[in-house]
């Protein structure tokens, strides 16, 4: 029986390629380098699960042909599957020669499979191992965004750039979403988070704002309510940060915009009905407390950032109130004079 074809994607610091099982839609590299990064999706033959997986391939050999030389690839990967516990092998191989690649697998206990949002996924990927590479992301603490704020005014300086500021990792990757879906380009938008410091951390990263250096980027502040919008709007008010400038979401955490029924099942790939009976057995509220369990019910762990981030993508329809901040930050990435936001003596 033939093998069904499904996608790998391989990178290193520059390169990103997306391969299937059959025949490369890649490029070809000139000089290879000892390390890919590969991501690719499979199925548990035993309970279903769903599974991305993420592994290194180093170069096995190369070998000296007639148009010059082929190399070879090869990852291994062994776990036990999240849900039943049943024992998988993935091994990933694929070759370079005359400018193409090739794709092989050697699975046990999975099925290789085509999932929806995973080149997003992949490309996420990419994006961070170069971030790494390339500089420190600004994350964590607003003493972080203060260390970086020379490179991010000559970033603004050479082009039009908004930063939109969110509560953590999870936010971040559920907002890039509603960022693509709005097709706005996400080198044109820096999302730093303010982390674990909750509402103090976020008050004091909006407030950096009002100095000479960043007042003129454009930049909006994302808040959950928590449902006590009174206390951050005072918080926010009491620091001078400009209304304009902050947004205070009207439900208590982002996961409430993510519990669309059927984007869940289409994600976890579950019945829409068995998965509508078990959220309406559910007590308490609509936020990120309801969606975790539902997440946790049907995948055995808590929802991670790349779920979010898939599950946000199969939205049927993004929420009015997100797609008003999207229109705001795409108004104001049209400006095409940038650098008249800023003082000759920078």
């Amino acid at each position: 029986m033939t093998k069904k074809s499904h996608e790998v994607y391989i990178f290193d610091n520059e390169h990103f390629l997306a391969l299937d099982l059959k025949e490369s839609i890649g490029y070809g590299i000139s000089e290879p380098p000892e390390f890919f990064t590969w991501v690719s999706a499979y199925k548990c033959q035993k309970c279903g699960q769903i599974i991305i997986l993420s592994g290194d391939a180093g170069l096995d050999e190369k070998e000296e042909r007639e148009m010059g030389f082929e190399y070879f690839y090869h990852g291994e990967d062994m776990l036990d599957c999240p849900q039943c516990h049943k024992e998988i092998t993935v091994e990933v191989d694929f070759s370079e020669y005359a400018m193409g690649w090739i794709c092989d697998e050697s699975n046990s206990g999975v099925d290789g499979i085509a999932i929806d949002g995973l080149d997003w996924l992949a490309r996420q990927y990419f994006n961070s191992e170069r971030a790494l590479r390339e500089k420190e992301e600004l994350e964590g603490t607003a003493s972080m965004l203060t260390h970086q704020l020379t490179q991010l005014v000559e970033l603004i300086k050479e082009k039009s750039m908004y930063v939109l500021m969110v509560e953590g990792k999870d936010d971040r990757a559920v907002w890039e979403q509603f960022l693509l879906r709005g097709n706005i380009p996400l080198d044109c938008v820096d999302i730093p988070v303010y982390g674990e410091g909750g509402l103090d951390e976020a008050v004091k990263m909006a407030a950096m704002f009002r100095g000479k250096k960043l007042k003129n980027i454009p930049h909006k502040l994302i808040l959950d309510s928590d449902n006590d919008i009174k206390s951050a709007t005072e918080k926010l008010e009491k620091k001078g940060i400009d209304k304009r400038d902050y947004c205070i979401l009207k439900e208590k955490e982002i996961e409430s915009y993510l519990l669309d029924e059927e984007a869940i099942a289409r994600v976890l790939t579950v019945e829409i009905d068995e998965l509508r009976a078990f959220n309406k057995g559910l007590k308490g509220g609509m936020g990120k407390e309801r969606f975790e369990k539902i997440i946790a019910h049907f995948t055995g762990r808590p929802p991670d950032s790349p779920v979010k981030g898939l599950i946000t993508r199969a939205l049927g329809k993004i929420p009015e109130e997100i797609m008003s901040i999207l229109e705001e930050i795409r108004s104001s990435l049209k400006k095409e004079d940038v650098s008249r936001f800023f003082p000759e003596d920078y």
